[in-house]
This record gives C-alpha cells, structure tokens and sequence, in this order.
C-alpha cells in the first residue's frame, strides 16, 4: 500500500510500530483493552440498537441475511481475489470508495 511506503520514511518507523504492537498485544500494558474500552464499545452502545434491529440481529429480513451468505460465500472471495490479482489492490479501493460515495448518495 501507499501508506507503508509513506511511513517507511518516518525515522525509527518500524521501532514505534513494533513498540506500539507490544503495547496492544502484551497483557501487562492492556492496549488492546484500552482501545476496545476507550473507542470500540463506545460506538457499539452508541450503535447497538440500530446493530441489532437492522442489520445483524435476528430482526435482519431475509434479504439481508441472503446478501451477507452471498458476500461472505468462498466463491466470491475467489472472485475478489481474481480481481484484485488481475487489477492490483488500489483499483478495488478505487471501486470501493466509488460504491460508498454512492450509496450516500442515495440517502
């Protein structure tokens, strides 16, 4: 990706990534915990009801669970990885942040 080059660059990059993947993996620091407690749980209270009632929960109508069986099915895997082999990772970025910026569109 662009961004490993980038930081490649950042003096003792690769000492503060090793420092800061120690500090979220070692139980004595208990930065992952920290994170979850501090950002994630936050956004999934925040979340929760429109989590559970629309999209992931037992309230998700059939079509909803019919697309997530299909997105998550090894046959469109393969075809993902087809593409991304065939195109390089940053075209798949590129269609990906088309297909979000439209779907804000239509909302």
């Amino acid at each position: 990706m662009a961004a490993a080059t980038l930081f490649s660059w950042i003096p003792f990059w690769h000492p503060v990534k090793l420092a800061f993947i120690a500090w979220l993996v070692l139980p004595q620091f208990r930065g992952a915990s920290f994170i979850y407690q501090r950002f994630v749980r936050e956004q999934l209270i925040k979340y929760r009801q429109w989590l559970d009632k629309d999209n992931l929960g037992a309230g998700g109508s059939e079509n909803q669970r019919k697309l997530m069986e299909d997105i998550q099915s090894p046959k469109a895997k393969a075809k993902v990885e087809h593409f991304i082999s065939e195109n390089g990772p940053d075209a798949f970025d590129i269609i990906y942040e088309a297909a979000v910026h439209e779907a804000q569109k239509e909302k």
